[in-house]
């Protein structure tokens, strides 16, 4: 059995409120991170979620999910409702009844993700390109969660990842 977990990172001008549907989580630095209440939502949960952190902190905020650490996937939001989805192995996504829906959901994108990604973290204070994100997402990674980390990482979010 591997990982399964989601976690949310918001970053704005403004403290976040209480998110009914969110438990925080300490640490993170200048980002606030938190958890689903429950903790296997399904992407339009976690994609409501996020959009509600950003608006939250009036500014952006990054969701993190791995199920099983088989497939994963990496949601980018802004308090004006723009949306940018990464998927990490998205052919073991079609497997589960969550990945489908991540599928579904991210399919109407349109154009290169690594580089609407990359646009959407110029936001943050540290910006990751779009070539550096592929490389990421390319690498033969065993567990989904490494490249998922890895983005994380080079965004300098801090996640304390044995509390999510």
């Amino acid at each position: 059995m591997g990982a399964t977990f989601t976690v949310i990172a918001a970053r704005g001008t403004k403290q976040p409120g209480d998110i009914a549907q969110l438990d925080r989580i300490d640490g993170g630095d200048d980002w606030s991170l938190f958890r689903p209440v429950d903790r296997f939502a399904y992407p339009s949960t976690i994609r409501d979620l996020t959009l509600e952190a950003a608006t939250s902190v009036d500014g952006v905020a990054l969701a993190g999910f791995v199920a099983d650490s088989d497939y994963g996937y990496l949601l980018a939001a802004t308090s004006e409702g723009a949306l940018v989805w990464l998927l990490i192995d998205p052919d073991a996504a079609e497997e589960f009844a969550e990945g489908s829906e991540a599928l579904q959901l991210s399919s109407p994108q349109t154009g290169d993700e690594p580089e609407r990604f990359a646009l959407w973290s110029q936001v943050t204070p540290r910006p990751v390109d779009a070539d550096g994100l592929r490389q990421v997402l390319e690498q033969d990674s065993l567990f989904s969660e490494e490249p998922m980390m890895a983005i994380f990482e080079r965004l300098d979010i801090q996640v304390p990842w044995d509390d999510v």
